[in-house]
């Protein structure tokens, strides 16, 4: 009996000192496909709702980092995350207020000429760096 109670007291003394961080974000991971017409200067868009969202009562800083661009000639990609980046940004850091959700979009600017791109986003919390998050968005241009 004194050994089980030994177990108990060890557990909750390493438990006491945070060596097994819980996680803080929490991800809807949908679908991340996109098709639309091939329309010059025109977007395909994927919006996802109430994505990510901050499980703490406590502040949480986020880099978003476009890991991955495959695009073709003539076309580009930008990122929302609270707020819309440019096509040549490629991460930003921001926070997370608590218990916030965010929404998320990714869009492929796109000409008229059928294509597909790939993107991926890594989403990282600086407060715990073993929590990353991976995201791959598809877009797929097809002929009018």
């Amino acid at each position: 009996m004194s050994m089980r109670i030994g177990k108990l007291i060890l557990l909750l003394w390493i438990s006491s000192f945070g060596l097994g961080r819980a996680q803080s974000l929490s991800f809807s991971f949908p679908d991340t496909i996109v098709y639309g017409p091939a329309i010059d200067s025109s977007a395909l868009s994927c919006w996802l709702n109430d994505w990510v969202t901050n499980l703490t009562g406590q502040v949480v800083t986020i880099d978003v980092v476009r890991v991955q661009n495959v695009t073709p000639p003539g076309w580009s990609s930008a990122f929302c995350f609270q707020v819309c980046s440019q096509p040549q940004i490629d991460s930003i850091r921001t926070t997370m207020g608590p218990n916030e959700a965010v929404n998320v979009a990714f869009h492929f600017m796109i000409n008229d000429i059928p294509d597909s791109s790939t993107a991926v986003l890594k989403f990282k919390n600086v407060n715990n760096p073993s929590e990353v998050y991976y995201q791959r968005f598809y877009g797929i241009s097809q002929s009018t």
